[in-house]
């Protein structure tokens, strides 16, 4: 409970590859048996682990987008769909027209997913590609790592079994990403917003590629199946 899975890996699994390698030889049956095991386990910590930081990116407040605000619109005539719950006027520097500090997050070079701790104390109001951002940036360290690791243990196995392994461990979490995707977009107005995480997008698919990772591509092109269409409906 609450250790990381990669310790037992690097520290513990990855001493006895050798063994593996040789009980793939010598009782291939046992050896099948021994890897859908270590599957139906990873799947299980993935999607729990992952199913709670969503949780807590779920508590990240995200400014409301208001369908009657227009590009030349009167800018005095802020209409009610503006203001905040709870009476705050926090989108009165929101401008859902101007990109601004919002093109920071496609510049910043720090690598490193939001915690959910950090997540559920932020009281501040962001864009969309916030969550859509740490979600994916989580997913793509987490699906490299497990690759890398696979790819070194179960060395008998050739890639494209171990990448159907991988994507058969991440199943859950793809969904839960997909899920996460539809929940920020489906009725938002954020044009920019989802210009945004498409350019993000791109940074996860280019970050895979460059580390060798084959088995996200997938979910990529998935992601991009929600995101140009509803940017497309915005548009219209």
């Amino acid at each position: 409970p609450n250790i990381n899975s990669q310790i037992i890996q690097q520290q513990r699994l990855v001493k006895f590859k050798d063994l593996y390698s040789y009980l793939s030889k010598a009782h291939s049956a046992l050896a099948g048996e021994i890897a859908q095991a270590y599957i139906n386990t990873m799947r299980w910590y993935y999607t729990s682990n992952f199913t709670r930081y969503l949780q807590a990116l779920e508590k990240i407040k995200v400014y409301p987008s208001d369908r009657n605000e227009v590009l030349g619109g009167d800018p005095s005539a802020h209409r009610t769909g503006n203001i905040l719950p709870g009476g705050r006027a926090g989108s009165a520097a929101h401008d859902p027209f101007s990109l601004g500090r919002r093109i920071d997050i496609l510049r910043n070079s720090n690598q490193q997913a939001l915690s959910s701790y950090l997540a559920e104390q932020d009281n501040a109001y962001h864009g969309i590609e916030v969550p859509f951002r740490n979600f994916n940036v989580a997913l793509v360290d987490n699906v490299s790592a497990e690759y890398s690791f696979l790819t070194e243990f179960f060395s008998p196995l050739t890639f494209h079994e171990i990448s159907r392994k991988v994507t058969e461990i991440f199943q859950p979490v793809f969904s839960l990403g997909q899920t996460l995707t539809k929940k920020l977009i489906d009725n938002t107005t954020d044009s920019l917003g989802i210009l945004v995480c498409v350019r993000l997008n791109q940074h996860s698919a280019f970050e895979l590629q460059r580390r060798k990772v084959p088995v996200a591509d997938s979910y990529i092109n998935g992601i991009n199946m929600h995101l140009w269409p509803r940017f497309q409906v915005i548009m219209d």
